[in-house]
């Protein structure tokens, strides 16, 4: 997440009252004299190219992986968690895709070094407070509500962990202190003049004339151990999955569905394969999540332990590492639920191919089909080698494929075995119902 470039802890003085602004200008001398040449390219071209692609990425992996997940073979309260899950990474992709297009593309030319001019500063940093708002608290509802689904499935373990009483208070409790901690900085953000309190403790400068800032340190600490925050949730929330796999037998029957009828032996151990390779793709994200979340946590750390300070937001490579890192950590989940076993395939698979053929039939039913004439009369036909899926009738819902050999040359046409198939006078055909 961006945020740190702009200098959270930029209320220092310049020893007459008013606030430095030699880092958030774009002053060269100040950028060259702590950045090489070299870094600074990493930088610019990291913030400005890498990471946009890939939280690209792990938009596009994110929404197949929900796709794949909605026809996995596996219990459908567990499959709501799993895409809750991934509800929350596709949500943290698209906020941060969008966060990176309004600095990159909307402020083109003020990005210098990593830094913004003021007036950016001040619009960006209100986008800002109100995705990781709304992120936030969106996503921490929802992990809970995961949490309980996934938990309901077993009675006794719902009754030890999560009651609905508990489940209720614990929903409000997160609630109540996520707007504790980010209303008060939004309200000042929309209802306080900075004209006229210019030394507000939560307060960005609207003026462009001035130095947009924040003036409270500790509200980038609490930005910053956000990544953390959530991946303690993820934490939770694979405990509850690991728990539930472990103590629910009723689900594991489920999982193995009749295919573990025809012997108890063989279906205890196919219940226990299909536990082992769910659990250990569950744990493969959550270690795969705390290592991209580390460098945000040392950064976030760099501002309350001195000792760790080098690894603070003075070191613009490091903020850069750790951001690729941050959005790196939502692209990888579809790979993992795709490719590790066929639980997690199934009819997903089918649904993503159904979803693609949809799509090729109709544009390739943008294109007009020619007529029985200009098929006879022409040896090589625009459409050669590529179906054409006319639109169903009510009466038929299949497709008939028709080889048509004219003059040497082969076509495939795609109609329908209700009469609806082109009439072809010339050539030699092979009709098969699909």
């Amino acid at each position: 997440m961006p945020i740190h470039r702009y200098n959270m802890l930029a209320n220092e003085t310049d020893g007459v009252g008013g606030p430095t602004n030699s880092l958030l200008s774009n002053d060269s001398n100040a950028s060259s004299s702590s950045i090489s040449p070299s870094a600074e390219r990493f930088v610019y071209y990291g913030e400005a190219v890498i990471q946009p692609t890939i939280l690209a990425v792990g938009v596009l992996t994110n929404t197949l992986s929900i796709i794949v997940l909605i026809g996995a073979k596996i219990p459908l309260n567990l499959r709501i968690c799993i895409v809750a899950l991934t509800l929350c990474d596709l949500g943290a992709t698209v906020s941060g895709l969008g966060s990176v297009i309004v600095e990159v593309v909307y402020f083109q030319g003020d990005i210098k070094f990593g830094y913004l001019k003021p007036e950016a500063v001040a619009a960006f940093s209100l986008y800002y407070i109100y995705t990781m708002f709304l992120s936030m608290s969106a996503s921490i509802v929802i992990l809970l509500a995961a949490i309980r689904c996934c938990l309901v499935m077993h009675p006794v373990t719902s009754r030890q962990f999560l009651t609905p009483l508990r489940t209720k208070l614990l929903c409000m409790a997160t609630v109540l202190v996520v707007l504790v901690l980010f209303l008060p900085t939004v309200t000042n953000v929309l209802w306080q003049s900075c004209s006229k309190e210019k030394d507000a403790e939560f307060c960005v400068d609207l003026n462009p004339e001035s130095l947009g800032k924040f003036a409270n340190p500790y509200l980038y600490v609490l930005l910053s151990l956000f990544g953390p925050v959530l991946v303690l949730f993820y934490v939770a929330c694979f405990v509850a999955i690991a728990v539930t796999l472990h103590r629910s037998r009723d689900m594991m029957s489920m999982l193995t569905e009749r295919s573990c009828s025809v012997s108890s032996e063989r279906g205890t151990q196919r219940r226990r394969s299909i536990t082992a390779r769910v659990t250990r793709t569950l744990l493969a994200i959550l270690v795969l999540d705390v290592v991209c979340t580390l460098p945000t946590v040392v950064q976030g750390l760099g501002l309350i332990v001195p000792s760790l300070s080098v690894f603070s937001n003075n070191d613009k490579v490091f903020d850069v590492v750790a951001e690729m890192f941050l959005s790196l950590r939502p692209a990888y989940n579809f790979w993992l639920y795709a490719f590790t076993h066929k639980e997690f395939q199934h009819r997903g698979w089918q649904l993503l191919w159904m979803m693609e053929k949809r799509c090729r039939c109709f544009l390739l039913g943008l294109i007009r089909a020619p007529s029985s004439e200009d098929i006879s009369s022409r040896t090589h036909s625009t459409m050669l080698g590529h179906d054409v899926c006319t639109p169903a009738s009510p009466a038929a819902g299949k497709y008939t494929k028709v080889m048509l050999t004219t003059n040497g040359a082969t076509q495939t046409l795609l109609g329908h075995s209700n009469g609806s198939s082109p009439v072809v006078k010339a050539g030699r055909t092979n009709i098969t119902t699909i």
